[in-house]
């Protein structure tokens, strides 16, 4: 059914990819004059990326761990780490919704190294986000600014609920099958 038809693993990095070099664009095109202004297009683009963000971090650190004062050329680089997190966030998530279609889901009764990893990266991702999203809901950092900033903070929660739902039931799942 699917083997002929554009799998989602392929589609959805593609589309995601194509949103987000949109939404940064026009991002760099509204940019003002103001220092600390980030636009609306951006922070919409982090929120529904926001598992990608973890690679730009990467690359901040990066760049701030080279000896002199980084070039100016390497400014683009946490971008780029950003737009790979966002194929690589995509392609996982088109994967995982081909498996759901085929109907390749399925419980091993034994528990393996991979699954752990697997289960406690999710785990950890979620955490994380939920964390950042939480502490910038309630610190009160979002009041009385755009409307972009309240959306990214949502979305990065949204995120943050999601792989918690994703990774408790594959842990679940997995202690069943190996109840049994």
């Amino acid at each position: 059914m699917l083997s002929r038809s554009v799998k989602m693993r392929f589609l959805l990095p593609a589309v995601q990819l194509g949103i987000a070099i949109g939404l940064l664009v026009l991002a760099d095109r509204d940019k003002t004059t103001q220092d600390l202004y980030i636009p609306t297009s951006a922070l919409v683009c982090t929120g529904i990326n926001a598992p990608a963000n973890l690679l730009r971090a990467v690359a901040w650190t990066i760049i701030l761990q080279m000896p002199d004062r980084a070039p100016p050329r390497t400014y683009g680089l946490p971008r780029l780490f950003f737009l790979v997190g966002v194929g690589v966030t995509w392609y996982l998530v088109g994967r995982a919704a081909d498996s759901r279609i085929c109907g390749k889901t399925r419980v091993r009764a034994t528990l393996t190294l991979r699954d752990v990893l697997v289960s406690a990266g999710l785990a950890l991702l979620a955490v994380l986000l939920l964390v950042v999203s939480l502490q910038r809901l309630f610190s009160g950092y979002w009041r009385f600014r755009n409307a972009g900033e309240v959306s990214a903070v949502l979305l990065t929660l949204a995120w943050g609920l999601a792989l918690t739902a994703v990774s408790s039931t594959r842990i679940i799942k997995s202690v069943r099958g190996r109840s049994r």
